[in-house]
């Protein structure tokens, strides 16, 4: 079930999600940490640029994974190489061919409009923010978003409602990724509220709404 979902950001948290149950899917976004406003724009230009060598670097995080970096974008992806022994040129040589056979991918996803895309925002996903984002895939064809943000009175943790074509609206109680005093963050992720999420946003487009 997990596979039928796509991650288009801000964070690696539904990545991990798709880890914890083994569904390993080939996705360009799925370890970036990308904003909702950089996603729109880079659908709007087909994601222009994303993956040249022009555009990309090779950072090495504390602790010691070598990190690609979009600086113009202000994007950041997992490699989960660490960095000893490895030919630096010819790893951001690799990386950059990987990521502009991934937005391939992604495109060809986004034209066959059989993936349900995930966004999540946490406190700051709003009903506009959604739309809009559901608006920018929409352009591709009649795709569908699972929004997610935090759940309220109204939403509990773990539910989704319809909210228009191309949009649903999932509700969790937490954020996965919380920062710690010495520095980082920790994830602490509910994965069974993911589920439900999941379960009933598969359910929904099966039962045609959302479309």
């Amino acid at each position: 079930m997990l596979l039928q979902f796509e991650s288009l950001g801000e964070d690696c948290e539904f990545g991990l999600v798709q880890r914890r149950y083994a569904a390993e899917g080939l996705s360009l976004i799925r370890w970036m940490t990308m904003s909702a406003a950089t996603l729109i724009d880079l659908l709007e230009r087909r994601f222009e640029g994303l993956g040249e060598p022009s555009q990309m670097c090779i950072d090495v995080a504390p602790w010691g994974e070598l990190m690609a970096l979009h600086p113009a974008l202000g994007l950041r992806m997992h490699t989960f190489v660490h960095s000893a022994g490895v030919d630096i040129e010819r790893f951001a040589a690799n990386q950059s061919r990987r990521t502009v056979f991934l937005k391939r991918k992604l495109l060809e996803d986004l034209a066959e409009h059989r993936k349900i895309f995930v966004v999540q925002a946490g406190c700051a996903m709003t009903d506009d923010l959604g739309r809009d984002v559901a608006a920018a895939l929409r352009r591709y064809g009649p795709n569908v978003l699972l929004a997610v943000g935090l759940a309220t009175g109204d939403h509990p943790s773990g539910t989704v409602r319809v909210h228009g074509h191309g949009l649903l609206r999932g509700y969790i109680d937490r954020r996965g990724k919380t920062a710690v005093p010495t520095g980082g963050h920790r994830w602490n992720i509910n994965f069974d509220a993911w589920v439900s999420l999941c379960r009933r946003s598969t359910e929904l487009v099966a039962e045609g709404f959302g479309r």
